[in-house]
């Protein structure tokens, strides 16, 4: 079970809050129709999502030098359409409910300019947010040790730690992030990875949700002792 009634709650930000899979996926592939690269698969640019955006550019096209610059750089000199992105149904409502009793936080390998753009437009009130991380705090990403420093650090101003902290993903790179620095996991399935692929890395069932819409009723069953715990240490 949940040792405790969680005080602080840290949110990925793609796939969590943002519906961004397909819409990233459809950018990617249509920069490769423009470029003449090869075009990425859903299923080799879902094993990737979550990375940070150079990691992932390097891993759906390896070996040609694609950078987030040369990226942007092209996009803008053929003149292909930004798009606008949606929030995940329910998130921002979600996020201001949670915020009258929790500390929320946002962690997210995203770069700080594109995070900030995007919530804006798909109607997530950034205010709701403690705490923000991005791939511009020059930190570690995920999923590597060292994430969570900074939050844990500022959250022990306030007298809380690790055990107090819960983190909501959708990917396993936000799985293996949070094993790592032993703080407890949900997962959501409103991202590229399914249940399946949770249960398989020993996400316990019940702690997979639908979409964050889900997570009050979860965390309200889980104060009450009616969830196992999301903590599966990482080996």
């Amino acid at each position: 079970m949940f040792g405790m009634a969680k005080k602080v709650l840290l949110f990925d930000a793609d796939g969590v809050l943002l519906d961004s899979f397909e819409f990233g996926l459809k950018t990617h592939q249509k920069m490769a129709e423009t470029m003449g690269w090869p075009v990425p698969k859903r299923e080799v640019a879902a094993k990737y999502w979550g990375l940070d955006w150079p990691a992932f550019l390097s891993k759906i096209w390896p070996g040609l030098g694609v950078s987030t610059e040369s990226f942007l750089e092209n996009w803008e000199k053929h003149k292909l359409p930004r798009g606008r992105m949606c929030q995940v149904p329910g998130a921002n409502q979600t996020l201001a409910l949670l915020s009258k009793s929790h500390y929320l936080g946002l962690i997210t390998n995203r770069q700080e300019e594109s995070l900030l753009r995007r919530l804006k437009e798909a109607g997530i009130d950034v205010s709701l947010f403690q705490f923000i991380q991005t791939f511009d705090d020059k930190l570690p990403n995920k999923p590597f040790k060292g994430v969570f420093d900074k939050v844990l650090e500022s959250i022990k101003e306030k007298g809380l730690g690790k055990e107090d902290c819960l983190y909501i993903g959708d990917t396993l790179y936000d799985l293996e992030a949070s094993q790592k620095a032993g703080i407890e996991f949900v997962a959501v399935l409103t991202g590229p990875v399914n249940k399946k692929q949770f249960i398989d890395e020993g996400v316990e069932e019940e702690n997979i949700l639908s979409s964050i819409k889900d997570l009050p009723r979860f965390l309200a069953a889980a104060a009450s002792g009616q969830v196992r715990s999301g903590l599966h240490t990482y080996a």
